[in-house]
């Protein structure tokens, strides 16, 4: 059976893992391409068994990298979203996590030289257009891998990774807010009716209350997914905002999050999250379920208003968000009561902290029945 190797890198990027393609090594017809990416993934198949996928929407991720084709950047990165038991790789949106990976892999392929003692990578994403600068610790000419900074939701300790998301409102639809309203009312073909806050800042976010969902905001992940009637709620929310933003509902977008004001809780691994230690508690859906954390790219339209005019704190840096695996630090900028950036939050950018885990490189090698077990890593 004639076989074609594909070359690729297994990466952590901050709470996600993700499969790294260069662009070269890929079919230009995008039908054959997303072939390819399901066999390498194993997808369509709830365990993934035959292929490089974890299972799981944080694990199964793709990131395609190529050298930048405009003079502004140093490389082109487009993301993908996989599908687990579904056949479909879905690059309507970004992914910080993933993000946070792209320029130290860019670095140790040799595809940006190395500058010590950090190197800046400017990176295109195809997905939403937008810059975003990596900045990737070097050391003797090769990234440093090895660091103390920890993150909620990851073992240990790694180097860290400052990524700034260069002007990052209106990266679907052109405007900041939408609508063009700090809170709308959405109405769903039930009756039933709910506050939300509509924020296009990397991934275009739906935000409403907890309270209004009948939810205390703290929920984890194994108690949220059997809640059925919520999750299908949620989706019907998620789909009449997509109608009121003139956007195609896709898998990854717009997203939807459900937020409560700051209280104690228990992460997933059990550890105590003090209510005086965070600004305010988010969840997000992918793909049906809960993301299991705060999504990065999503986080900066949490950032920018937190669902709701309460939850948006004072203008500046330092806010802390919590998801079911912790807490985060980030940077954003803010959007005033008339929805326009502007005063001292005008900054242009959101800025995001992330650690990563440089996994393995290898091949796959895949035939007619996709990919095959004898992986050469």
């Amino acid at each position: 059976m004639k076989k074609t190797t594909f070359p690729c890198t297994i990466m952590r990027g901050g709470t996600s893992k993700g499969i790294f393609l260069m662009e070269k090594d890929l079919p230009e017809d995008p039908g054959l391409r997303d072939r390819i990416i399901l066999a390498v993934f194993g997808s369509p198949d709830i365990r993934q068994i035959d292929g490089l996928g974890g299972a799981d929407s944080l694990t199964s991720k793709l990131a395609i990298i190529g050298p930048a084709k405009k003079s502004d950047y140093d490389i082109d990165y487009n993301f993908g979203a996989v599908g687990i038991d579904k056949a479909f790789v879905d690059y309507s949106a970004n992914c910080g996590n993933i993000s946070s990976a792209v320029g130290p892999y860019a670095v140790d392929k040799g595809l940006v030289k190395a500058v010590e003692p950090f190197t800046i990578v400017r990176i295109y994403n195809a997905n939403t257009k937008k810059m975003i600068y990596s900045k990737v610790p070097v050391k003797k000419g090769e990234v440093v891998w090895e660091g103390n900074y920890a993150i909620a939701g990851c073992p240990g300790t790694a180097a860290k990774i400052e990524l700034s998301f260069m002007d990052p409102g209106g990266a679907t639809t052109g405007r900041l807010l939408p609508t063009g309203n700090v809170v709308d009312e959405l109405k769903l073909d039930t009756g039933e009716s709910y506050r939300v806050t509509i924020v296009d800042a990397g991934n275009p976010t739906a935000f409403v209350r907890a309270e209004e969902l009948k939810l205390r905001g703290n929920e984890l992940p194994a108690e949220f997914d059997q809640d059925m009637a919520t999750r299908a709620k949620l989706e019907a929310i998620r789909k009449k905002v997509g109608e009121m933003m003139g956007i195609p509902v896709s898998q990854s977008i717009p997203k939807i999050s459900f937020i409560a004001p700051a209280q104690d809780f228990k992460t997933v691994t059990g550890k105590m999250v003090w209510k005086d230690s965070v600004s305010m508690l988010a969840r997000v859906m992918a793909m049906g379920k809960d993301a299991q954390d705060v999504c990065n790219y999503g986080g900066d339209s949490c950032g920018d208003r937190g669902g709701h005019p309460e939850f948006r704190g004072e203008p500046g840096r330092g806010r802390r968000q919590a998801g079911p695996r912790g807490q985060r630090d980030r940077d954003w900028p803010s959007v005033g009561d008339d929805g326009r950036e502007g005063g001292d939050a005008d900054e242009k950018r959101a800025s995001l902290y992330r650690q990563l885990y440089r996994g393995k490189d290898g091949a796959k090698d895949h035939g007619r029945k996709g990919i095959r077990s004898d992986e050469r890593l």
